[in-house]
Order: C-alpha cells, then structure tokens, then sequence
C-alpha cells in the first residue's frame, strides 16, 4: 500500500516539476495550517479524557471545547486562505505570472463550519448550565 500527500490544487507531476525553493514556500505556507489542525486534536483529546474521567460539564472541558471550537474554524479559514495564497507567491515568483487565483469552498469546508458552530453553541449551553447548577447549589 502506498499513499502519497500532495498539495491541494496541485498533482504529483506538478508538485514533482517543483525546485526546493517553491517546495519550502509550500511548507512554510502549510505550517500554520497543520499546527492548528495539531492543536485542535490535542484539545478534542482532553475533551474525551475529561468525559472518560466524568467531568463532562466542568470548566476545563467546556474552555478545552471552545478552544477545539474556534481552532477547528480557524483550520478551515487558514486551509482555505493556503491555496490561493500559494499560488499567488508562487506567481509571484515566475519569469511570467500567470496572475490566476483560484479560490474554492467545498461542501465538506462548509459542513466543518457548520459543526464548529454548532460546537460553539454546545459549549454555550453547557456554560450556562454549569452557572445555574452552582447557582442553584446556593439555594438548597
């Protein structure tokens, strides 16, 4: 079984015809992209730790699912800005710039917005909930 990676927008003959220059840009330009992607599955694993130990409602796991939240947004926005700037520094950078910028938004970034909402919402309400319980551990 073999699986190659290559960037989006770009095939392999393509990412193949590319001189170490334009491959460093490429890496460079995707870092960011790949460290938010790092860090958001680092806060979902803590969210599933936190739930495994019972602490579903506690404030550690409802800041580790805001920050999962606006990390997972912050994903699509960034993985989404890559491309086309790519390929605007690598224009940039030809003898003659084709000066064509491609920009796409697919039904899966879209649905990945979605559930970043629908995420933040969640976390609102556990939020709320969690300030009623002590509010309400008060009153008994």
């Amino acid at each position: 079984m073999r699986m190659y990676f290559y960037p989006d927008g770009m095939t392999l003959d393509q990412l193949l015809r590319l001189s170490l220059t334009y491959r460093l840009i490429g890496i460079v330009l995707g870092l960011p992209v790949l460290g938010t992607l790092f860090y958001a599955v680092l806060q979902l694993n803590s969210i599933l730790s936190s739930i495994k130990d019972g602490m579903i409602f506690s404030l550690r796991t409802i800041a580790a699912m805001q920050a999962f939240t606006g990390a997972l947004f912050l994903y699509a926005v960034l993985s989404n800005l890559e491309k086309p700037l790519r390929a605007m520094i690598m224009n940039a950078m030809e003898q003659t710039p084709l000066l064509r910028v491609l920009f796409t938004l697919s039904s899966n970034e879209m649905l990945l917005v979605l559930v970043s909402g629908l995420f933040y919402i969640l976390t609102a309400i556990m939020h709320e909930g969690r300030r009623l319980e002590e509010e309400n551990k008060g009153f008994v």
